[in-house]
């Protein structure tokens, strides 16, 4: 296995035989599922290779739910449809790509994660998917915000679009997108390189 560096086959099996206990722990099951928001890494592989291993049917959330944003600050290319929480890539390029997603935390939060949703022809065979930031452990205290984020270096053409995604893992449906004070969702992107 290589990813930025070789990974030997006891490695991965010490990180699957990690992720197999932590998931097993936390509940998981032969005849299970497991949703895997985890970015494509090392740290995917083990969550996925560890939930067979158990008997689970693992699954990666192919889009997300999108998060309503706000007022717009800056858009110098009138890109953004507030309707519909869309960005449109005006020219092609690179760009750099950042989410925010603030959600409330309630006793019954497990973990979060915010993702891009992106749909383009030079990903995925240009069906709309999200690429996952790294989820967090979630607070669960009352008070406490859950803020997970997202960077991502995307290669668009001109008219793909981007809208942020969030995923909570909450066992009493308390998840809520915080819309105000200093906690705000957010959506940044910047043409770097054509």
């Amino acid at each position: 296995l290589h990813l930025h560096e070789p990974v030997s086959r006891a490695a991965l099996r010490r990180l699957v035989a990690e992720r197999h206990r932590a998931l097993a722990d936390a509940g998981l099951r032969c005849g299970g599922s497991v949703a895997l928001c985890l970015a494509p890494s090392l740290a995917f592989i083990a969550h996925l290779l560890a939930s067979w291993q158990i008997g689970a049917q693992a699954s990666l959330p192919t889009v997300g739910t999108a998060v309503q944003l706000g007022a717009v600050t800056a858009d110098t290319r009138s890109a953004w449809n507030p309707a519909t929480w869309t960005w449109t890539a005006p020219v092609p390029g690179v760009y750099y790509c950042y989410g925010q997603a603030p959600t409330a935390a309630a006793s019954t939060s497990q973990a979060c994660a915010a993702g891009l949703t992106v749909t383009s022809g030079n990903y995925n065979g240009g069906a709309t998917f999200t690429v996952w930031g790294a989820p967090q452990a979630a607070a669960a205290g009352a008070g406490q915000v859950n803020c997970p984020a997202v960077c991502r270096r995307l290669r668009l053409a001109a008219g793909d679009t981007l809208q942020l995604a969030a995923f909570q893992a909450d066992s009493g449906s308390h998840a809520a997108i915080i819309q105000g004070g200093v906690w705000q969702p957010r959506l940044i992107t910047v043409w770097q390189a054509g």
